[in-house]
């Protein structure tokens, strides 16, 4: 692949089920270097439910390379987080789908993440 090139790729909605498997997603190549000019979509669907997402890995270029976040149908309307830098180790969403998008820029690569996603009945927040 060139610098030059674009790497897109997208999936249908993959369903995911109340206490079912877990899904894992990964930076392109991970866990070697990601590609120039990236950009992958992944969509989740359920009935219901509540999504929890752990981070294992996250190493992106700062301020060029981005995963974004966000619920419903894909949209920058519906973005939730976008992340460069820092990671949450793990984190909740309420929502019947979300969706996860890596945009890598046209230079520098680093090796990019791991998110494990289910779906899970509740929560709690302890204070």
């Amino acid at each position: 692949m060139s610098d030059n090139s674009v790497l897109f790729i997208s999936v249908e909605p993959i369903e995911l089920d109340l206490g079912g498997d877990s899904f894992t997603i990964q930076s392109p190549l991970y866990p070697n270097l990601y590609p120039n000019n990236a950009f992958k979509l992944w969509s989740f669907v359920a009935d219901s439910g509540v999504y929890h997402l752990i981070v294992n890995t996250f190493n992106l270029e700062n301020n060029y390379d981005y995963l974004y976040i966000g619920t419903g149908t894909f949209s920058p309307d519906t973005l939730l987080y976008s992340f460069n830098e820092f990671y949450l180790p793990e984190f909740i969403i309420t929502n019947s789908s979300i969706w996860l998008l890596f945009d890598s820029d046209y230079s520098v690569q680093y090796d990019g993440f791991e998110i494990v996603i289910s779906l899970i009945g509740e929560y709690m927040i302890f204070k």
